[in-house]
């Protein structure tokens, strides 16, 4: 297990994978009581798995999955991916100033239809969670599909 654990590092690494994007995952030792010789006899044997996971941008990641596997050859499994936006915070400063736009527009309809006119802001909330943002796939089988990010902001006016 060691030598193929070197060699996915390698083959990470040669990707152009800096340190800070790669982390060990899982590290297990178990003992195996399912390997039976042709006699029948059942042989204990240590099993040693280890998981690493990576970063990389969703255009390397079907590539370097081919060149991982390629490389490790049999025991290599792929257990989970996916695709996150790694700074979002433009998107929600972007999403926030939308959803308060969107606010305002209906606290004034809600003012004329009342015949009231809006007042000054009384309180405001930010309850931010994840506009749509479609992110570019590359070579390979890896799709990046949809990340949401959406903004939720409750305002309160005064009306006059």
């Amino acid at each position: 297990m060691i030598a193929k654990s070197e060699l996915l590092m390698t083959t990470i690494r040669s990707a152009g994978v800096p340190d800070t994007d790669i982390r060990t995952a899982a590290l297990s030792v178990h003992l195996d009581h399912s390997h039976a010789f042709p006699s029948g006899v059942l042989e204990a044997r240590h099993v040693a798995a280890s998981s690493v996971a990576v970063t990389v941008p969703i255009a390397s990641a079907g590539p370097l999955i081919d060149s991982a596997a390629a490389a490790v050859g049999e025991g290599f499994t792929l257990q989970s991916g996916g695709a996150t936006v790694r700074d979002s915070s433009g998107l929600y400063a972007s999403a926030r100033e939308d959803a308060i736009r969107n606010a305002k527009t209906q606290a004034e309809q809600m003012a004329t239809a009342l015949g009231v006119r809006l007042g000054q802001v009384l309180s405001a909330t930010d309850d931010s969670g994840s506009p749509v943002v479609r992110m570019q796939s590359g070579p390979g089988a890896i799709e990046a599909g949809l990340q949401a990010v959406t903004a939720t902001v409750r305002v309160t006016f005064k009306l006059d």
